[in-house]
């Protein structure tokens, strides 16, 4: 099972927060959908998970283990839509 718990992130460059709180379970061989409308943080939320940007605050942990972004890297695979 995937599991996101008060994931929080904020660019270095914005003022913004784009996530706040985000906290999430999936389970495994789970299929979802993650929609919005533009700029509302999907791709960050997948940035995190995929452990490609770090969140400020909160924990991401699969099969019940805390992930480092690094860990997350390894597990993870992302096809963006636009991939220049």
């Amino acid at each position: 099972m995937l599991e996101l718990n008060k994931v929080t992130y904020q660019p270095q460059t914005g003022k913004d927060i784009i996530l706040k709180k985000i906290s999430l379970k999936v389970e495994e061989n789970e299929i979802i959908l993650i929609c919005g409308d533009s700029g509302s943080g999907k791709t960050t939320l997948l940035e995190i998970i995929s452990g490609l940007i770090k969140a400020q605050k909160g924990t991401i942990s699969w099969k019940s283990k805390s992930l480092s972004e690094k860990e997350r890297r390894w597990l993870c695979g992302v096809i963006f839509q636009f991939p220049e």
